[in-house]
C-alpha cells in the first residue's frame, strides 16, 4: 500500500486536532495557576502590611497618648508605670533607628527625668519624628 502526500498530511492534521485541546488546555491551566499563586501572595503581604501598620500605629499612638498624661499630669508614680509599659510595647515594635530613642527616653525616666525638662521635650520629639518616618516608610511600602 502507497500513501500519497494528502492521505499522509490528512492523518498528521487528524492526530494533531485530537492533542491540540489538551495541550492548550494544560497550558491554560498552568498559567491560571500561576497567576492565582501570584494574586495569593500579593494578598498575603497587603494584609500583613496592613496589619502591621496598624499595629505599630496603635501602639506608638498608645505611647505618645502615655508621654502626653506623664507630662501633664502630675500623678507621676501612675503614669510612670503606664509610660514604662507603652515604652516597652513601643521598644518590642520599633526599628533600629527609631530603639536608641526609646532606651535613652526609658533611661531618663528611670533617673527622674521630668517631663519639664528640655531634655524629656526633645527626645519626645525625636521619638514622634522616627515614628512619624517608621510609619510613612510602612504606608508607602503598603500603597505599593
Amino acid at each position: 500500500m502507497k500513501l500519497d502526500a494528502t492521505i499522509t498530511i490528512s492523518i498528521i492534521l487528524a492526530i494533531c486536532a485530537l492533542f491540540a485541546p489538551s495541550i492548550t488546555a494544560l497550558i491554560n491551566n498552568r498559567h491560571q495557576y500561576k497567576m492565582r499563586k501570584l494574586e495569593l501572595e500579593y494578598d498575603f503581604k497587603s494584609q500583613h502590611s496592613s496589619i502591621t501598620y496598624k499595629n505599630k500605629y496603635d501602639t506608638y499612638k498608645a505611647f505618645l497618648d502615655s508621654a502626653g498624661d506623664y507630662s501633664l499630669m502630675h500623678d507621676y508614680a501612675g503614669n510612670y508605670i503606664k509610660m514604662l509599659s507603652c515604652s516597652q510595647n513601643a521598644l518590642l515594635l520599633c526599628d533600629s533607628e527609631t530603639k536608641p530613642f526609646l532606651l535613652k527616653f526609658i533611661k531618663g525616666l528611670d533617673e527622674n527625668m521630668t517631663s519639664d525638662s528640655h531634655e524629656y521635650k526633645i527626645l519626645l520629639s525625636g521619638i514622634a519624628e522616627s515614628f512619624n518616618r517608621e510609619l510613612s516608610s510602612l504606608s508607602s511600602e503598603y500603597n505599593n
